[in-house]
């Protein structure tokens, strides 16, 4: 969970595997400085890029699969796992930046 408030200014942040899917991560890494407290410290973890073998995550029904088959296709698999009528990666929840 990603959250944009704080009472007071925090230690750290924690994200894990979490910037692959904001739509702008810059503006993320942003919220999360002005959370800080001064001297704070992000702690962050890349997961598998796009262009990694496993980048489509839920999308990927084997490695690559995200680079062969169209978004169209991709989603029309995952709509047998998930029901959010999502019709492109931007709809996915996960992809969205949350505030």
């Amino acid at each position: 969970m990603f959250s944009t408030e704080a009472v007071q200014g925090v230690d750290a942040i924690i994200s894990l595997d979490g910037f692959e899917h904001f739509d702008d991560p810059g503006a993320v890494l942003q919220t999360m400085h002005d959370l800080l407290k001064p001297g704070g410290t992000v702690y962050a973890s890349f997961g598998p890029t796009w262009y990694h073998p496993l980048g489509g995550h839920l999308f990927s029904v084997f490695p690559w699969a995200h680079l062969i088959f169209s978004e169209k296709a991709l989603l029309r698999w995952r709509s047998d796992l998930r029901s959010d009528g999502a019709t492109r990666f931007g709809e996915v929840l996960l992809n969205r930046q949350r505030h």
